[in-house]
């Protein structure tokens, strides 16, 4: 086991690494992105994506800079990561994300 990472506040249902693996990100069931840093074991920053919603899928872009997220309740978000703010939201589907791909 390299790194071990917990949600304090719920459940993890979705994680992606970064193309070079100097981060990863965990989706979680209280609606939040959290940004881990796998040598430090630390948590970094927490994009507060949905309070309403559990992250449900995730996909980092191959240059890093952005992240696709999918919600349960159908939507999908793209984030962008050095801002850390969303870039963009759109209603996908009725019922959960399951899979995106970036």
């Amino acid at each position: 086991v390299r790194a071990k990472f917990e949600n304090p506040r719920g459940g993890i249902r979705s994680l992606a690494a970064a193309p070079d693996g100097s981060f990863v990100l965990a989706g979680t069931t209280d609606g939040a992105v959290r940004w881990w840093n796998p040598k430090s074991k630390e948590l970094e920053h927490v994009l507060d994506v949905d309070a309403k919603a559990t992250v449900t899928a995730l996909a980092i872009a191959p240059g890093a800079r952005t992240v696709a997220v999918g919600l349960s309740d159908g939507k999908v978000a793209v984030w962008d990561l050095k801002g850390r703010r969303e870039v963009k939201r759109w209603p996908a589907h009725k019922g959960a994300v399951t899979a995106v791909a970036r």
